[in-house]
């Protein structure tokens, strides 16, 4: 993706099924009650629905403002975030290539 492709447009773009294709989520947004729906909840069910191997639940970081920053706090959650999400699938893949069962069967 770019600043000309937005998620929307890069998740139209897909062709056909992507089975197995680790992917996960996020978006950015203001903090504001009662904005309703997540950017980055629709996009990991689309995600899902084009077969990708969603391998985190979607996440939100807040900005200060529509063009940002990220508000105090957020840039530290977001990398601790990619780190849990990296060890996560690290640990998938060399479970999926030793061949070990998934715990509690199909799961993320």
């Amino acid at each position: 993706m770019n600043k000309e492709t937005g998620m929307r447009e890069w998740l139209a773009a897909v062709q056909g099924p992507s089975p197995g294709i680790a992917a996960a989520a996020f978006d950015t947004r203001v903090k504001v009650t009662g904005l309703p729906g997540s950017a980055a909840r629709a996009a990991e069910r689309r995600l899902r629905r084009l077969g990708f191997r969603v391998v985190a639940s979607a996440e939100s970081f807040y900005v200060a403002g529509t063009p940002g920053p990220l508000q105090d706090g957020e840039p530290e959650r977001a990398r601790r975030w990619a780190e849990e999400l990296g060890a996560k699938f690290m640990a998938k893949e060399r479970d999926r290539r030793a061949g070990k069962p998934k715990p509690g069967g199909a799961g993320r």
